[in-house]
């Protein structure tokens, strides 16, 4: 049986990692899996994905890029258990890339389809602006810039022409989704 640390599984010594993945799979279980190997081979990385890896990793690698690959992980497996994401008459879905308001098309931009995706999934938290931007744009937030409010204000005037005001400024805090915060 393998063992866990903090979100990592490890085969034990002597079992193929390939062979527990196949059973893992097998059992029905649709977790993000990624092996990290120093096999590099194309027949191996080949194995690995056919065995049921999500994704392959060959050592040595940078951190860069290993985290994100795991945000990418984490990403399409948020993706796939919520295709369709909706609050009231506003619905998402993710996997078409279509936004809808009280049954009227929404033509959003990628950046604006991220940010009310990132709102949906948080209805009624006070959400930091510097929380939204790394999260959303997955960069440090610079509090001189005034990115994430053109892209909120944008978002707003679309959501607002086909219905109430869902997004609402939190003075010296962020954002709120949802019903207005008392």
């Amino acid at each position: 049986m393998p063992f866990h640390r903090a979100g990592w599984w490890f085969p034990p010594p002597g079992v193929d990692g390939l062979a527990l993945l196949q059973k893992f799979r097998q059992s029905g279980r649709s977790t993000p899996v990624m092996l990290v190997t120093s096999r590099v081979a194309i027949p191996d990385r080949v194995c690995g994905l056919d065995a049921g890896a999500d994704d392959y990793l060959c050592k040595p690698f940078a951190f860069e890029e290993l985290f994100a690959r795991i945000r990418a992980l984490a990403r399409r497996a948020s993706g796939a258990a919520n295709a369709v994401v909706s609050h009231g008459d506003l619905r998402l879905d993710v996997l078409a890339h279509r936004a809808e308001r009280a049954g009227r098309q929404l033509d959003l931009t990628a950046r604006e389809e991220a940010l009310l995706l990132f709102f949906l999934r948080h209805p009624g938290a006070i959400l930091s602006y510097s929380r939204i931007y790394e999260e959303v744009w997955e960069e440090q937030y610079d509090r001189y810039s005034n990115t994430l409010q053109v892209h909120v204000m944008g978002l707003r005037k679309k959501l607002e022409v086909h219905g109430v005001r869902l997004i609402h400024t939190v003075r010296g805090e962020g954002y709120s989704f949802g019903e207005e915060p008392k």
